[in-house]
C-alpha cells in the first residue's frame, strides 16, 4: 500500500446501475434519473468549455460544484 492509494472506490451513484453491452468484458452505466432531469446539460457542458478556454479556474471550480449538486 502506497500513500494516497485507495482501498475502496465507488463506481456508481445511487442513481445509476450497470447494464450489459455488446462488447465482451465491458459494462455500460445507465441513469435512473428521469430524462427531463438532464435538460440543459448540453448548455452546461458548453459553459464549462468556455470557462476552461478562458482560464477562469475559480469560476470553473464553482460551476462544477454547482453541477454536481444539481445532478444528484
Amino acid at each position: 500500500m502506497r500513500p494516497g492509494e485507495r482501498l475502496h472506490e465507488v463506481l456508481l451513484s445511487d442513481n445509476e446501475s450497470f447494464i450489459e453491452t455488446s462488447a465482451t468484458g465491458l459494462r455500460g452505466v445507465a441513469t435512473r434519473r428521469p430524462p427531463a432531469r438532464l435538460d440543459g446539460l448540453d448548455d452546461s457542458v458548453d459553459e464549462l468549455r468556455e470557462l476552461v478556454a478562458s482560464g477562469r479556474r475559480d469560476d470553473l471550480k464553482q460551476r462544477c460544484l454547482e453541477l454536481a449538486e444539481w445532478l444528484q
